[in-house]
């Protein structure tokens, strides 16, 4: 048995929102999806070199990407994963990757980096799941995967090593989230 076999995939089936980071247009960045979904950009100005391509450069402190009406698209009936691509100068106190808020500006949903941990805060609660088997350091790239079943059980994996949190997490989106 040999021979050659071509498989092909269709990318956009499914794919909520892409965003390579890789270029700025203006105060966005390109959802490259078929969804056109962009991000808008709060004090991001530079390009740097990524872990594929290009990437964008946070200031640490009050710079993020804004992507209006996420509740439009996440619902409480459909299984989501977010996945990030991410490099630190420093793991000292708390890094946010990834948040969601309600309508009314409160975290339903937050995913950072506290003291060179993962940490997920949900429903606006204190820290209810912290990862202690990967310690995040300085100037290497981590992939984290984050994975939200219709359950409300969550999952995060840091370079495919699955973070086994510390507590059991439920999450709720409904349709009052942003």
């Amino acid at each position: 048995m040999g021979g050659n076999y071509t498989s092909s995939a269709d990318l956009n089936g499914g794919l909520l929102q892409h965003l390579p980071m890789d270029s700025i247009d203006g105060s966005i960045t390109e959802d490259v999806s078929v969804n056109s979904i962009n991000g808008n950009l709060f004090n991001i100005t530079n390009i740097v070199e990524g872990k594929i391509g290009n990437g964008l450069e946070f200031n640490g402190t009050n710079s993020y990407i804004n992507i209006n009406n996420v509740r439009n698209y996440i619902n409480s009936n459909q299984e989501i994963s977010i996945n990030i691509n991410f490099k630190l100068n420093d793991v000292s106190g708390l890094s946010s990757l990834l948040g969601v808020n309600d309508s009314g500006g409160d975290d339903r949903l937050l995913l950072f980096i506290y003291d060179g941990y993962v940490r997920l805060n949900t429903n606006g609660t204190d820290y209810d799941a912290v990862s202690v088997v990967t310690s995040i350091n300085t100037d290497e790239w981590y992939n984290l995967s984050f994975n939200y079943y219709v359950d409300g059980t969550t999952e995060i994996y840091v370079n495919g090593i699955d973070q086994e949190l510390n507590a059991d997490t439920i999450l709720s989106f409904s349709d009052t989230d942003t």
